[in-house]
C-alpha cells in the first residue's frame, strides 16, 4: 500500500471525522442522547467510545513517533496483528464486536463536552499524521490497548484508529437518525 495515497486518505478521513462531529455539536442533547434500546449506545456514548480510545492511543501514537528512526517509507506493510485489528473494525467487514468494559461508555451521563473533546482529540490525531510522515511509520512501537505485550506499526494504528471513527461515527449518525423518526 503506498504510503503517500494512503497518508492522503487518513488526512481526508481525519478532515470528515472533524467535520461529522461538528454537525454532531449543531443537534439537540435529547437527540444525541436517545438510544434505541437499553442496550445500545447513544450518539454521545459512541464518541465518548472514541474518546476513551483516543486518551491511550494518541499519546501512544505521539511516544512511537517520537521514538521512530526518521525514515520515510514508500509503502506500509500490514503485520497480523495489525491486518486482524483493522478488519476488526472496519466499516468493510463490518461485524459486532464486544467492546472492552472500561472502553464501554454505556450509561454515562454525557453531553457535549464528549463532543467538544474528540474535536481536540481529532486535532491532534491530524497532526501526528502530519508529523509522523517522515518517520519509518512500519517500526512496530505502539502496544495493542488490551494485548500490550504485541504492538502495531505506526501506520497500523493511524489505519485502525480511522477506521474505528469510521464504524462509531456512522453509528453515531444512524443513532439520531433513528432518535430524529421516532421522538
Amino acid at each position: 500500500m503506498n504510503t503517500k495515497q494512503k497518508y492522503k486518505q487518513l488526512k481526508a478521513q481525519c478532515d470528515e471525522a472533524i467535520a461529522a462531529a461538528k454537525q454532531l455539536l449543531g443537534k439537540d442533547d435529547q437527540e444525541l442522547n436517545w438510544k434505541a434500546s437499553a442496550s445500545s449506545w447513544s450518539a454521545f456514548e459512541c464518541i465518548q467510545h472514541l474518546n476513551l480510545y483516543a486518551a491511550y492511543y494518541l499519546p501512544a501514537l505521539e511516544q512511537a513517533i517520537n521514538k521512530a528512526r526518521s525514515n520515510p517509507q514508500e509503502n506500509i506493510k500490514l503485520h497480523f496483528m495489525g491486518r486482524k485489528s483493522i478488519e476488526a473494525v472496519s466499516l468493510d467487514t463490518y461485524k459486532a464486536q464486544k467492546t472492552l468494559k472500561r472502553m464501554n461508555p454505556l450509561s454515562s451521563q454525557l453531553s457535549k463536552d464528549c463532543v467538544k473533546a474528540f474535536l481536540m482529540h481529532q486535532e491532534q490525531l491530524c497532526k501526528l499524521i502530519e508529523q509522523s510522515a517522515a518517520m519509518d511509520i512500519n517500526q512496530k512501537l505502539v502496544p495493542i490497548e488490551f494485548l500490550k505485550f504485541f504492538k502495531l506499526s505506526i501506520a497500523e494504528t493511524l489505519i485502525f484508529t480511522i477506521e474505528h471513527q469510521r464504524r462509531h461515527l456512522l453509528q453515531a449518525e444512524k443513532a439520531c437518525s433513528n432518535a430524529v423518526q421516532t421522538v
